[in-house]
């Protein structure tokens, strides 16, 4: 579920600290994108790895319905996946170049490239809409990944996040669409 704001447009005095990484991170063209049965194949070996290797008792909803049927379970995870409204192209830790400047030892970053599949309108305030939307997507991942193996997608049963808040200044000027 989405909660949307909107204040009339006026000027901003906010403008971005830091500089765009976008010189360091591979072209969105370049990534590779899987389809939808590659995709669907890649989560299912994941969760029969994850069921064979685990001593956990409890299986989850999920894991049952994947070990109950895997064909059905496969054919409706690439369903899912092609009907997603957002590409998502992920890049990979060892793709990025040296970005300069000192990081801290707790910071992580995950980078990734997105855009709307098809047209979206030409109406600014529906690409904030879409671009609130397609930010929710990596927000746990990249937390959960920042705990360098301490904590891992096996551990977690359901990822929800709560609550994130993004302010959009000068929405009128959006300057990148997610066309």
């Amino acid at each position: 579920m989405l909660t949307a704001s909107f204040h009339k447009p006026e000027p901003s005095p906010i403008q971005h600290g830091m500089p765009s990484p976008v010189h360091h991170v591979p072209a969105p063209e370049t990534l590779h994108v899987p389809s939808p049965d590659e995709y669907a194949q890649t989560i299912y070996q994941r969760i029969v790895k994850q069921v064979s290797s685990s001593k956990k008792v409890k299986v989850t909803p999920i894991v049952a319905r994947a070990q109950k049927n895997g064909e059905e379970f496969v054919k409706s995870l690439s369903e899912e996946f092609a009907s997603r409204p957002i590409d998502f192209r992920y890049v990979s830790p060892a793709d990025v170049k040296s970005v300069p400047g000192a990081s801290q030892p707790t910071e992580y970053k995950q980078y990734l490239w997105f855009k709307a599949h098809g047209a979206i309108s030409d109406d600014p305030q529906t690409h904030a809409i879409a671009l609130a939307y397609a930010s929710d997507h990596a927000l746990l991942s990249t937390s959960v990944r920042a705990q360098n193996g301490g904590v891992s997608f096996d551990d977690i049963s359901v990822m929800v996040s709560l609550d994130h808040i993004i302010y959009f200044h000068e929405v009128q000027t959006l300057k990148y669409k997610l066309t």
